[in-house]
C-alpha cells in the first residue's frame, strides 16, 4: 500500500528554521494497491490536489478533517494519468498528461 503522510507542515518547520525534533506525522490517505502517487500540489485552502500516473484523474484530499477521502476532482478522457501539476498562479494548476 501506498501512503501519503503529512508531512508539509514539517517541512515548512525545517525551512523556516523552526524544526521540531518529534514532528507529528500521520497517515492522511491509503490508496489502494498499484496506485502510484507522484504528484502533489496545495491549495491555498490547504487542500491536497493528487495526481497519478496509474489513473487518469485527479484527486483532491482535505487533510484536515479527521477521517480524509480521495475525492475525483476531474478525469481525463484519453492518456494514462497526469504527469506533473504546477501552480500558475493562485488557485489556478497546469497538469501534464500522457500515455504510456
Amino acid at each position: 500500500m501506498h501512503r501519503l503522510i503529512m508531512s508539509i507542515g514539517c517541512a515548512l518547520q525545517i525551512v523556516l528554521g523552526q524544526a521540531n525534533i518529534n514532528p507529528a506525522l500521520r497517515n492522511i490517505f491509503t490508496f489502494p494497491n498499484n496506485t502510484f502517487v507522484e504528484n502533489i500540489a496545495v491549495r491555498a485552502n490547504g487542500h491536497l490536489i493528487v495526481a497519478s500516473p496509474s489513473v487518469p484523474t485527479l484527486f483532491i484530499i482535505d487533510p484536515t478533517v479527521s477521517s480524509p477521502t480521495a475525492s475525483v476532482a476531474h478525469s481525463f478522457p484519453v492518456g494514462t494519468g497526469p504527469w506533473g501539476i504546477t501552480e500558475l498562479k493562485n488557485d489556478i494548476f497546469v497538469v501534464v498528461t500522457g500515455s504510456m
